[in-house]
């Protein structure tokens, strides 16, 4: 019996769901009392993204981009997905309604930037420019 060999693609997402891994634990040491909500969405390749993105139950990322990302900037990774997570726990997936869909998704990113920012834990810190103080 033949050894199965690893294509590219499937090590990308083997990688990838390891740094999610790694994301959700850097996350956990700073944020203990996210642990249930940092775990609850399962990781789903998608090729298509340019970010992380959630539908509340899994959190979907393009593989190639999650791995040039972590190896040029892995912090942003910690915050992307923390942005994700408090989308769901904001439950600004559901509360739309007939909302203006540019004009609510704009106001919900504002209020996930700004709780980040607040929250200022080391794993999700960064220099705040004038503007956005």
């Amino acid at each position: 019996m033949r050894k199965h060999i690893q294509t590219e693609s499937e090590w990308q997402e083997q990688m990838s769901e390891k740094i999610i891994d790694q994301l959700q634990c850097e996350l956990y040491m700073d944020m203990p009392f996210m642990k249930i909500a940092l775990s609850a969405l399962s990781p789903k390749a998608n090729e298509q993204l340019t970010s992380m993105a959630s539908d509340g139950t899994y959190i979907y990322y393009n593989p190639q981009r999650l791995m040039d990302t972590f190896r040029k900037n892995g912090k942003y990774l910690d915050r992307a997905y923390l942005h994700s997570v408090l989308h769901c726990l904001f439950f600004h997936l559901w509360t739309r309604g007939g909302r203006n869909e540019l004009l609510w998704n704009t106001a919900c990113d504002i209020m996930v930037e700004y709780t980040i920012d607040g929250m200022d834990k080391p794993c999700t810190r960064r220099i705040l420019s004038y503007i956005r103080k």
